[in-house]
């Protein structure tokens, strides 16, 4: 991973990051920017979007680098990740991302937005990752299942 610099920048929240991080329209956000890499060649865009309090709160508003990774700031600064959802979806890519991608202005990109909430159901973090349709691929292996059982049934013994 490269990050950017500054890796942290203090902004309006976009209407969309506003709405999947339960925040009001415009409300003060921080984005972090960083690139996968495979050698030279950038192969994915990610966006980490939190609300400004977490964000100054676990010390994430800074423009470089986080020692210890943004999960160990969280956790340090009170914020325990629950749960999370992921939505997948495949746009055109942007001028900006096709330059950065090294892709045609053509070719799809898939975009990842994961939001994670912490115990007590607040949103905490959005990440967003955008990346050349033709050269990506998503892997969920294994996924855990939850099933629950009505309390007066009892699964059978075996």
């Amino acid at each position: 991973m490269e990050v950017a610099t500054p890796a942290a920048e203090t902004l309006d929240a976009p209407t969309d990051v506003a709405e999947l991080l339960t925040l009001a329209p415009s409300a003060a956000v921080v984005r972090r920017q960083r690139r996968a890499m495979i050698g030279p060649d950038v192969v994915a865009l990610q966006e980490a979007w939190y609300p400004a309090d977490v964000a100054q709160a676990a010390g994430l508003d800074r423009p470089d680098k986080i020692k210890g990774g943004v999960l160990a700031a969280l956790l340090d600064a009170g914020f325990h990740p629950a749960e999370a959802d992921e939505y997948v979806t495949a746009d055109e890519s942007t001028p900006e991302q096709a330059a950065q991608l090294a892709i045609g202005a053509r070719i799809a990109v898939l975009v990842i937005d994961r939001v994670t909430r912490d115990r007590k159901g607040r949103t905490i973090e959005l990440v967003r990752t955008t990346g050349a349709s033709d050269r990506l691929s998503l892997v969920y292996s294994p996924l855990p299942l939850q099933v629950r059982t009505p309390p007066d049934t009892a699964l059978p013994q075996s």
